[in-house]
């Protein structure tokens, strides 16, 4: 009884004030995250598509060094070669358009490129030297390894060659 009245009010609810207007939501499933999600709902809160803001939501995680070693961007863990490798993926909703890249090196902002893959390439994933390629056809600038690792990640990469046990943290 309760579930039933708890739908019905929420029913009410969204019949009044929202079935009018198209709605977004933006979710994380990990704790480091929650930087992303809060950039994309200040963008979203400033007019932007759901689109837009989901890319410079995670775009704004993906440059923040301070986050980087629980994600693969700025910052980021290496893969066991030393190599700063990002992956990303975007949709949009609407259309089910998506584009993607994988192991790409030399771009913090893995999801900038993805969406252009989606909008500027025949094909929906792009991946290693051909997303590079992609990147740097589109005016991403391509940087080295040392600069997208930082001095943080670049310790944790020393200790773990030095030990060979995996380096803590989210390693792709």
């Amino acid at each position: 009884l309760h579930n039933q009245r708890l739908y019905s009010i929420v029913k009410k609810l969204f019949k009044k004030y929202i079935s009018h207007k198209k709605m977004a939501a933006c979710i994380a499933t990990w704790i480091f995250g929650l930087h992303a999600v809060k950039s994309a709902k200040k963008h979203l809160l400033e007019g932007n598509s759901a689109l837009d803001s989901v890319e410079k939501g995670l775009s704004d995680a993906e440059e923040d060094i301070s986050i980087g070693g629980y994600l693969v961007g700025r910052g980021g863990l290496p893969n066991s070669e030393g190599i700063m490798e990002c992956d990303a993926a975007i949709m949009d909703g609407e259309t089910s358009r998506f584009g993607a890249v994988i192991a790409l090196e030399g771009v913090s902002s893995s999801i900038r490129v993805a969406r252009k893959v989606m909008f500027e390439s025949n094909h929906n994933i792009l991946v290693g030297s051909g997303a590079q390629a992609f990147a740097k056809r589109h005016g991403f600038a391509i940087e080295n390894n040392d600069a997208l690792m930082g001095e943080e990640s670049s310790q944790k990469y020393l200790q773990f060659k030095n030990k060979q046990e995996k380096p803590s943290g989210h390693d792709t």
